[in-house]
């Protein structure tokens, strides 16, 4: 379900909001923040919910911007932008399932392609 352009997601049959993230006006990018805490160290990369995921391709959503901010002592800033198209998220991360925690996709940094601050406003 899109409400304006924000995203309301399905997982596991159930419709929630978490501001997980928004779609582009034509549907076929969904944009997300990340900060530091949602990197996997140990992996070296960024973690979705596998609903998530699974629901973006059931939209036919092509690809993920990941907006990677963080705290300069005043605000959150822009520190990197991330692009990966939405099948790579599904087919090149690892599975990881954390106690207490929904299922995760973990995608490798080094699968993103980093893009411009300027490319997008």
């Amino acid at each position: 379900m899109i409400v304006g352009n924000k995203a309301k997601i399905r997982i596991d049959g159930e419709c929630v909001d978490r501001g997980l993230g928004w779609f582009s006006k034509d549907g076929k990018t969904f944009y997300t923040v990340r900060k530091p805490h949602h990197y996997f160290r140990i992996f070296q990369g960024f973690g979705f919910n596998e609903g998530l995921v699974e629901d973006l391709i059931d939209r036919g959503v092509e690809n993920v911007i990941i907006y990677y901010k963080k705290f300069n002592g005043k605000s959150w800033v822009n520190e990197h932008i991330y692009l990966i198209r939405t099948w790579d998220l599904m087919t090149k991360s690892r599975k990881y399932q954390a106690e207490n925690f929904e299922p995760q996709l973990i995608i490798k940094k080094s699968y993103l392609d980093e893009i411009k601050n300027e490319v997008i406003k």
